[in-house]
């Protein structure tokens, strides 16, 4: 701390009042070359955010950023902030410049698969689409949570994994490589329901797991 108080406490109000005040410093100053790293000097100025926004626009990588900008100013003591509050910076930007598009881009996507990919399905709706409709179907990741929201919100509903958590739980938890690579096949292939049926048989008896994952 700089400086010495020397404190009285009231017990009855908890009150602090301090007695005396003594203000040399009892510790060394922080060197005046080294002031660019405490927190309350580092900031970038508004034609450090205008620089770094016209660089960054232009697809300049951040540490290039930062070295032009130490190259400019001559010397990393004299930017004003450290490579971190830069990275910081840009980072808040793209969020701030992505709000709100996430779920635009989400459905911009599903409507490029659904169109350019026979294989691919996809619906969205929005909560007043389904006001007045009931799910048939849910898939999720198998949350918890979640798992009991849809119980609740969508009782009707029937609740399943998607593909890619069922084949993630499999690679978790099943050292066969072979069976690995069956198991793939069986949840990404084009399979209508006795075709998935047959193969999921065969697949089965092939590893002698016959009862096992009945």
């Amino acid at each position: 701390m700089s400086g010495q108080v020397s404190d009285t406490i009231g017990l009855q109000d908890f009150r602090m009042e301090s007695g005396s005040f003594v203000e040399d410093h009892n510790h060394e100053l922080t060197p005046s070359i080294y002031s660019h790293v405490i927190p309350a000097y580092r900031t970038l100025s508004e034609s450090d955010r205008a620089q770094v926004d016209s660089l960054h626009s232009s697809s300049i990588r951040t540490c290039h950023i930062m070295g032009f900008i130490m190259v400019q100013k001559g010397g990393y003591s004299i930017v004003g902030f450290l490579k971190e509050d830069l990275y910081n910076y840009i980072n808040r930007q793209k969020h701030y410049k992505l709000r709100g598009e996430d779920a635009r881009a989400a459905i911009s996507y599903l409507r490029g698969k659904e169109d350019n990919d026979a294989m691919f399905y996809s619906k969205y709706t929005t909560t007043k689409d389904v006001s007045n409709k009931h799910l048939k179907s849910v898939v999720t990741d198998g949350d918890g949570a979640i798992r009991e929201a849809i119980k609740q919100v969508f009782p009707s509903a029937s609740h399943r994994l998607c593909a890619w958590n069922l084949h993630k739980n499999a690679k978790d938890n099943v050292k066969n490589k072979s069976f690995l690579t069956g198991f793939a096949k069986a949840m990404y292939s084009d399979f209508t329901i006795e075709e998935f049926e047959e193969y999921w048989n065969n697949l089965v008896v092939e590893h002698n797991l016959v009862g096992i994952l009945e």
